[in-house]
């Protein structure tokens, strides 16, 4: 990073094109063309807990465990995305192969109440939290100017976030390489 500010942003020159890429092939003097194809070009996950082990950090994928993220991770694990800056809960998206999709629910359906109570963009993500995964809910919604109902089962919340711990037990070699990293050599 502090390269790239250094070529880039101190000078308040726009990133080209390829230009991340091309600075960390120059700064690993190495050929990164298939890590860059699979993890930022595809669609793989990088594999974060095995590079960052070389530098005696551990990590680990979590579910978002409080205030705001945790809200928003319960309402995407239902396969839901909401349109923003909007006050009423319109579905600007679907996701395939998940509660939302298998309600019925469609991009542009407005909800209206979940068991029977008033659904906000505010308080959708609270509502979802206080219940179980896997029980069902009675869910109301707009499509168009039909109100229309469904049974939506929850799903437990993805895991969202990373965990990032300083491995003790790691080699020597690694700490002197976290060191070097942290400290900007």
């Amino acid at each position: 990073m502090q390269r790239a500010w250094d070529r880039f942003g101190s000078a308040n020159i726009a990133v080209p094109d390829g230009g991340l890429e091309r600075l960390c092939v120059e700064m690993a003097d190495a050929s990164l063309e298939e890590f860059f194809a699979r993890y930022v070009h595809g669609t793989e996950d990088p594999p974060v807990a095995q590079l960052l082990s070389a530098f005696a950090v551990n990590c680990e994928r979590v579910a978002s465990s409080s205030g705001a993220d945790a809200a928003t991770a319960i309402v995407q694990a239902q396969g839901l995305r909401l349109a923003a800056n909007t006050n009423e809960p319109r579905i600007q998206y679907v996701l395939d192969s998940t509660p939302a999709q298998q309600a019925g629910l469609s991009p542009s359906d407005v909800l209206v109440a979940l068991d029977g109570l008033r659904v906000t963009p505010a308080n959708l993500g609270p509502h979802l939290q206080r219940r179980e995964p896997g029980e069902q809910l009675h869910l109301q919604f707009f499509r168009g100017d039909e109100l229309l109902s469904t049974q939506l089962e929850i799903a437990g919340p993805a895991n969202s976030a990373w965990r990032f711990t300083l491995d003790d037990n790691a080699s020597a070699a690694a700490k002197r390489r976290r060191e070097a990293w942290l400290n900007g050599q």
